[in-house]
């Protein structure tokens, strides 16, 4: 009987030393697996947060394609015009980034009714030149590329000075 005794006790510190091994595997194991899905749940965190940027910049170039954003360059501004002359308004620190078109509406204060808008610009070695006539007011729109020289003249043909309230609109 003691045999069987010694037996079972030797089995018992077996399975012991067994059960002692085995929940020092399960910790490791468990502790290298909670260490590489942080990992990956930083990896998924950080590349949403790259989709969402990028979904963002898509939505911004969207918008610049479809001529959406505008940018006023000047607003309500009371111009002079000298007798057969006329009022530069150049583009003197502003960047053109984009193809677009500039409107340009003018309310004239003046009789004059020989008055007109020229816009003046170069781009990959292309030249703009183009004036548009109005007579009391008018809504003047002309086409634009990125451009860092934009000229836009405002003035009249008649022998007397002429006085417009001018707003200039660049959509991109």
């Amino acid at each position: 009987m003691s045999e069987e005794r010694v037996v079972r006790r030797s089995v018992a510190n077996i399975l012991g030393l067994l059960c002692v091994i085995l929940a020092v595997v399960v910790a490791g194991v468990l502790a290298y697996y909670t260490t590489t899905i942080n990992g990956k749940n930083f990896q998924i965190s950080s590349l949403n947060s790259q989709v969402t940027n990028q979904q963002d910049q898509i939505g911004d170039l969207t918008s610049i394609l479809n001529l959406n954003n505008s940018t006023i360059w000047v607003n309500g501004e009371n111009v002079s015009s000298p007798a057969n002359g006329y009022a530069v308004w150049s583009s003197t620190g502003i960047v053109i980034p984009y193809a677009g078109y500039v409107s340009v509406q003018v309310d004239s204060y003046s009789a004059s009714l020989n008055n007109y808008v020229q816009m003046v610009w170069t781009s990959h070695e292309l030249a703009f030149d183009y004036k548009e006539g109005f007579s009391n007011n008018g809504t003047m729109v002309f086409p634009i590329l990125s451009t860092p020289n934009l000229e836009i003249d405002i003035g009249t043909v008649d022998h007397s000075t002429a006085t417009f309230n001018v707003t200039i609109t660049y959509y991109y």
